[in-house]
């Protein structure tokens, strides 16, 4: 399916405990260890993505996070790699985004549970 890869083909991921209306990151502390928001600087700069569905959010420690269609973006720290997609099913709540803001569902591990529609 559809993903949306950063710098050096790293995935980018979604958390379903943030929100995207209002676009919201509920990932601090040790979660922004582990997830390591993607920040930017200026305006961002994408390719493949609707420019209408990307956008920023100031995080409470005064970074600009990168969102897309509201979702606020990540990495894994586990991935260890360009391609990797370790972090996909999580606990079912991190997924792969894809360039709409959507999990991308496919590719996933054993025992993961799709989310509810």
């Amino acid at each position: 399916g559809n993903v949306i890869a950063y710098a050096h083909n790293q995935q980018v991921y979604r958390y379903d405990r943030d929100s995207p209306n209002p676009p919201t990151s509920n990932c601090i502390d040790q979660c922004a260890v582990d997830w390591p928001p993607i920040l930017v600087q200026g305006e961002p700069q994408v390719d493949g993505i609707d420019a209408a569905k990307v956008g920023t959010i100031t995080r409470p420690d005064g970074g600009v996070q990168l969102t897309v269609n509201g979702w606020p973006a990540y990495r894994f720290a586990g991935d260890g790699g360009a391609g990797k997609w370790k972090g996909q099913a999580v606990k079912n709540i991190w997924w792969v985004m894809q360039p709409t803001g959507a999990r991308n569902l496919s590719c996933l591990p054993p025992g993961a549970v799709p989310p509810a529609a």
